[in-house]
Order: C-alpha cells, then structure tokens, then sequence
C-alpha cells in the first residue's frame, strides 16, 4: 500500500497553483501469529489440540507450556489458511445463504412490516475497498515538527522523533531512590501483620482460574499471539500447565527475584523487607579492623560531607565568620579543611613521602576512585586507608585545637601523631 503527500508551492505570477506529489512507500506491519475466537467454532480444532504428542513428564510445567503452543501455532495458521482465508468464496456463500433466509421470511407477513427499517450494508466492491485503504492512510503521518519546530518527512524520521519525544518525556531512571518514612505510614491505616502474610499466600487453582475466565476473550493478546479466549477454550487439557506456571511465577521468592534482579536469598530478602540499602564502595575502606574506631567515625562523618566546619555552621548561625582557621586563605568548608588547605596539604604531602601508596595531589574525588578501583593487595590496601582515615583525624583534630585553644598545631606534630 502506497502513501501519498501532495505539497501546494506557491503560484507566484501564474494564476495556476503547482502541486507536488509524492508517492512514498508506507511501512507494512510484520506478520505475526494472533489467536482468532472463530477458529474454536471450527469442528477440526478439538482435533488439532489432541493430534499433538505428550511431552516428557520431566519437563518443568513452563517449557511444557511453551514447547505445547509452540507445535500448535502453525497447525492453527494451516487451519486459518485452509478454512478461514477464502475471503472471495465465503461472500458467495454467506450471500447464498442470506438469499435463502430473505426468501423464507418473504412469505411471512410480519417480516414486510420491518422491512422499510433494515438497512443493508456496502457491496463487496473495488470502489468499498478503495475508500477503506483511504481511509487506513489518513491516519499516517508522514510529516513531524521536531522539538527545534523544524518538520521533516518520511515515516523513520517521524518514527525516531516520537520516540526521542516519549523518551524525554517519561525522563531517565533515577540513580537513587529515598527510603520510606516509616512514621508518616505509620499515621495512616495500616495493615494487620495476619494481612501481610495474607499478601504473600500462593495463589490457589481456584484464584487461577476465576481470574483467567474474567478476562474478556476479545481482549488483545499477549506476546505470543494467545489470548485470553484461547487457554479458556483449552482449559482443560493444559490447565495443569498454566496453575503450575501461575503458581511457579507469582511465588515469593519469584517476586523477590524479579524485585531484586538476581536469584534470591534469605539474607537478601531479609534486607529487601527491612529497605536497607546497599553497602556503599567505601564502607570497608572506613570501617576496616585497621582503623582505630575514632578515627573511621571521623572520616565516617566526612565522607558524609556533614562536619561541623564554619560553611557548615553558617547556614544555622549567619553571622558566624567562616575563614579557615589552619590557613585564613579560604572559607572553611569540607573539602578545603581536610585536602586544599595549605596545612592540610603539608600533611598529605610528608604522608606520600613516607608511603607511597597514598596518590599524588590526593582530594576527595580521587580518594573515592582509590577506594573503588584499587588493585593492590589487601594488606597494603588497609594500610594505606589506616593511613588516610588517621590522616582525615588529625587534620580536623588539629582544626578544633586552633579553634578552642587558639594555637596551630605544627605539621610535623601532626605527621608523628599518625605514623604512632
């Protein structure tokens, strides 16, 4: 089936308005299996369903299922094609019959008084069929503005602009999700620990089955082509297969895995039920044996990006003067206290000299990628960040003497108080 675009240019001097006209190639869907209802009506489909061999009884219920509708999709295609595709002769027949039946009521009186009412529908025409395909290509659209308001034509390029538009607008995933506040659920109804275990019950044959013969069979299909109307048709021979598939997927521990992403575990769902997060990349870096425990909190804490520096303090008491108070140069915030403070990068520098381990010029976003990709041995690695955490202490050990006693601590004090 053809597209065709007709552009009106300009007349300019003529009294004759040029027309241009495209005919485009409009894309044709591809061919895929779908369920019709009517094929159940047909006296060779109970055949069809009893003509495919029984499978190996070790087969899991699923790969049953799946291997079952495999083998009779085609046979339902030969049936469609043998008995259902005949769209030139079927009319002539339906015309025979609807000829039969007119000449029957004729001879009853009561059928002349309703027949000013009926109204009998288009001919089997090419002109019928003409206006149809019409009316299928006034629905494409071939031509789109993009988000610049620049149109451009052809159905690839009106097919990426409608998803880039769709995308941005459904926006990306986010890297990170809150956790829920317990007290603000808390507030409201809330469910009974009996109606949580309620929740999580293996659905029943019953609950199965009542749920599949809700569903309408004019419904659209799934990925495969079935619908609804198909497994309630053959119910009884493959209900087996759908309440074990049923009951395999919507078990717990298969929703915990398709939660999750990965197979589960007992620890795992323990974490998922109590919403705890991961374990962040640096937590062993800080928590490790090695470290005296004072001394992760510290870091623990400034990894957070929650010390009490004076940028900090400010925003609670604005009048308070936030200048560094180890070098005066720059307001005391989290990053230049403990890496671009000159104090602070004397210290780092006699650290490198004594263990090379800790990188040149160190900050915050470095020490983050050390702590992540770090290929070194395990000892050396603790090491290494028994040394930064001490370090970390210190630098604001040596902040809150200046602060409180009103005396700077020298570098080398600092330096002898680490390697201790």
């Amino acid at each position: 089936m053809d597209f065709t675009q007709t552009h009106y240019l300009p007349s300019s001097l003529s009294d004759h308005t040029p027309l241009l006209i495209q005919f485009s190639s409009s894309p044709r869907p591809l061919v895929r299996f779908q369920f019709y209802d009517m094929w159940i009506k047909h006296k060779d489909f109970s055949h069809l369903l009893a003509c495919i061999p029984s499978l190996h009884a070790t087969l899991p219920k699923m790969q049953h299922l799946k291997i079952y509708l495999n083998k009779l999709r085609p046979m339902l295609m030969k049936l469609n094609r043998h008995h259902f595709a005949d769209l030139r002769a079927q009319p002539d027949a339906a015309r025979l019959e609807l000829t039969t039946l007119q000449s029957k009521l004729a001879e009853d009186s009561i059928f002349h008084s309703y027949s000013s009412k009926i109204k009998y529908g288009d001919d089997n025409t090419r002109l019928f069929h003409a206006r149809a395909r019409q009316r299928k290509l006034s629905s494409y659209i071939y031509s789109l503005a993009d988000d610049g308001g620049n149109y451009v034509e052809g159905f690839d390029q009106v097919k990426h602009i409608m998803i880039a538009f769709y995308k941005n607008l459904l926006g990306k995933a986010a890297d990170s999700r809150k956790n829920v506040d317990l007290q603000v659920i808390h507030h409201g109804p809330t469910l009974s620990p009996e109606d949580q275990m309620g929740l999580c019950k293996a659905f029943t044959n019953k609950d199965i089955k009542d749920a599949l013969h809700s569903i309408p069979s004019f419904k659209s299909p799934g990925p495969d082509g079935y619908s609804s109307g198909f497994f309630k048709a053959i119910w009884e021979k493959t209900s087996i297969m759908i309440k074990e598939d049923m009951k395999r997927t919507s078990s717990p521990q298969r929703l915990l895995e398709w939660r999750m992403g990965k197979p589960y575990k007992v620890a795992q769902g323990y974490k998922w039920q109590l919403q705890l997060q991961d374990k962040a990349p640096w937590a062993g870096f800080i928590w490790s044996r090695a470290n005296i425990p004072s001394y992760a909190f510290i870091s623990w804490v400034f990894i957070q990006g929650r010390l009490p520096t004076k940028v900090r303090l400010a925003k609670f008491h604005p009048q308070q003067a936030v200048g560094c108070l180890l070098c005066s140069a720059a307001e005391e915030d989290n990053v230049h206290l403990i890496f671009t403070c000159t104090f602070a990068s004397k210290a780092w520098e006699a650290l490198r000299d004594w263990w090379k381990g800790i990188p040149l010029g160190i900050n915050r976003t470095q020490m983050l990628r050390m702590i992540k990709h770090t290929k070194e041995p395990k000892l050396r690695k603790q090491i290494t960040g028994a040394i930064m955490v001490a370090a970390i202490y210190n630098i604001w050990r040596a902040r809150n003497h200046a602060m409180f006693k009103n005396h700077i601590m020298p570098v080398a004090q600092i330096i002898k108080g680490i390697k201790e």
